[in-house]
């Protein structure tokens, strides 16, 4: 009987070993306490440059879900992808959704060069306001960046809202000299100014006024830039005016506050009548807003050209539509979650007639209730306002840099056969 090689005896022991030490790993790994499957043990790096966005790619549009972390900057949306199978204690790297504003955070600058010298400006109420102030003061948390107020030059001679609130906001990052801006309008249904219609805000009411006496001049003055995107939303505040508008109508009792708690245990008010919106004002309200779409449009094409051009879909500037959050603790005033989505699905009408694509955000606010804020529409510090920063970073980035970069989730977006195999 012959003796075995030393070298044979010494690679089977070395590979006695490493097995070994391969079934020690995966029992102890089995056995992760609660705590060792945080979020930020399997993130992976941003590493942003590899990915690219061609226009058949939106992840936030993919079914998922958004994963709230303790750590704000760990958030993350996840899709569902079933061209293979998780990982046991981490999803794929083409699962996570990869963070923008991660990115930021990490001063992974160079990954960014997307967003420098570039503008996006947010027209809405102030659920935008709270998004470009929550962008500003967390999602650049960490660098040079902050938000402030917008102050025209006094020899410019443009109006400036009086109360704090409706002024123009920004969130700006002077390492690449990125601005998002929000102006403020009280919605879209005030026709003229009304007296039951909030006479302590800053007049005018109407958004006609507003755009021509706070804002459209300071792009026609080259003030603010020339933005790359625009974003815009239409929702609360033409609830209220619907409400009061019928309370007004039908002499119905005047809005009183109420004690009564929402599900988040805020105090809500009673903005009026919480029915459901009628086909009439339904109409109503698209009206209104393809009148603001046409104002819109027109003023960009008359500024930044051609002015002759009257094709609505062949806009100088892209435009898109923040969807309305689907969260809220109100439940039978102007605000009811009905109303909420009778709205929203009419607006959507609108917007196919003028192909504007939508920023899905409100699907990321269900079951987000406990980050409500006063009053009980808001929502304070948490994911809700963090993936929205996500959201409009990627869409830009998509908007700037085309196809040239891109997700390792986007080959299974694309190939992916939604019938199942025979």
């Amino acid at each position: 009987m012959t003796r075995t090689n030393p070298l044979v005896r010494f690679l089977q022991a070395l590979a006695l070993l490493l097995c070994l030490v391969y079934l020690l790993r995966r029992s102890t790994g089995d056995s992760k306490s609660p705590s060792d499957w945080h979020v930020s043990s399997w993130l992976a790096q941003n590493p942003t440059n590899r990915f690219k966005v061609p226009p058949d790619c939106d992840p936030y549009a993919e079914l998922g879900h958004l994963f709230t972390a303790d750590n704000l900057h760990d958030s993350r949306y996840i899709i569902y992808n079933d061209h293979k199978q998780p990982a046991l204690d981490a999803p794929d790297q083409d699962w996570v959704v990869p963070s923008l504003t991660a990115t930021i955070h990490e001063h992974k600058f160079l990954e960014l060069d997307f967003l420098r010298n570039r503008s996006v400006i947010m027209i809405g109420d102030s659920i935008d306001r709270n998004l470009v102030t929550h962008f500003g003061r967390r999602g650049l948390a960490g660098t040079k960046g902050h938000h402030k107020f917008f102050e025209a030059p006094d020899q410019a001679h443009i109006a400036i809202p009086k109360l704090e609130s409706h002024r123009i906001g920004m969130a700006y990052l002077p390492e690449l000299n990125f601005t998002l801006y929000n102006w403020f309008l009280m919605g879209l249904g005030v026709k003229k100014e009304v007296p039951f219609f909030h006479a302590r805000e800053d007049l005018p009411q109407e958004f006609e006024s507003k755009m021509e006496t706070f804002f459209l001049p300071l792009l026609r003055a080259n003030l603010i830039a020339k933005p790359d995107l625009i974003v815009f939303n239409t929702g609360f505040w033409d609830l209220e005016y619907l409400a009061r508008t019928r309370t007004a109508q039908y002499n119905l009792p005047d809005v009183q506050p109420r004690a009564k708690e929402g599900p988040t245990g805020l105090k809500i008010i009673n903005l009026g009548d919480g029915n459901p919106l009628s086909l009439t004002e339904l109409a109503y309200h698209r009206v209104r807003l393809r009148s603001f779409l046409k104002m819109l449009i027109d003023s960009l094409k008359a500024i930044y050209g051609p002015s002759q051009n009257s094709n609505y879909l062949d806009r100088p500037i892209e435009i898109m539509y923040r969807s309305m959050q689907l969260g809220n603790a109100s439940l039978t005033n102007a605000f009811a979650a009905e109303r909420i989505h009778q709205l929203e699905e009419s607006n959507r009408l609108v917007l196919k007639e003028f192909n504007i694509k939508v920023i899905e955000w409100g699907k990321m606010t269900i079951g987000l209730d406990s980050q409500l804020d006063d009053p009980s529409i808001h929502y304070g510090i948490g994911s809700a306002q963090y993936i929205f920063g996500d959201m409009l970073l990627f869409y830009l980035k998509r908007l700037v840099s085309g196809s040239k970069d891109e997700w390792v989730g986007c080959d299974w977006i694309r190939n992916r056969n939604l019938y199942y195999k025979t």
